[in-house]
């Protein structure tokens, strides 16, 4: 007879250090069913990076290179490019920072639309990033920015010499 009583303590005990049975559900948001799974998404999307802070980011990036570029540019749906260096009186290397309010596809293309350096589509990153994207004597580099979406984009790019 006192092994059921010490049996049902230990049941107890168990299930109180297992943290006892599940508490209610937490409350849905307002709006949050009526948002279309899109919207959800974009609220939950890291807030877009300022131009200083990506330019701050030159120190560890960009070492030994000049800012060249840095701008805000809103990319519709479809595909976007901007000079980085065009004409270099002499042998050029660059690296791009970018942010994004969506995930886009950045590029650096060189003058004969090749791509030489790219990053799947994300909210932030780095082309150039393992090493610089270099370019001959009076040729260009490029960036090519591409979304699904609208987006606005910032990006910060340097260059040698």
């Amino acid at each position: 007879m006192i092994r059921q009583p010490i049996a049902v303590v230990a049941a107890a005990a168990a299930l109180a250090s297992c943290g006892g049975p599940p508490g209610p559900a937490a409350p849905a948001r307002a709006g949050d069913a009526t948002r279309p799974p899109d919207a959800r998404a974009e609220a939950a999307a890291p807030r877009l990076r300022s131009i200083e802070s990506l330019a701050a980011r030159g120190a560890e990036l960009a070492r030994g290179m000049r800012e060249v570029d840095r701008a805000e540019i809103a990319v519709a749906a479809g595909t976007v490019d901007r000079d980085i260096v065009r004409g270099a009186a002499s042998d050029t290397c660059a690296r791009v920072a970018f942010a994004a309010t969506v995930p886009v596809h950045a590029a650096i293309v060189d003058a004969k639309d090749r791509i030489v350096a790219e990053i799947e589509p994300a909210h932030e990153g780095a082309l150039g990033e393992r090493g610089p994207v270099c370019a001959r004597r009076g040729d260009a580099i490029r960036l090519r920015i591409s979304a699904d979406r609208p987006a606005q984009v910032r990006y910060v790019a340097w260059a040698s010499p």
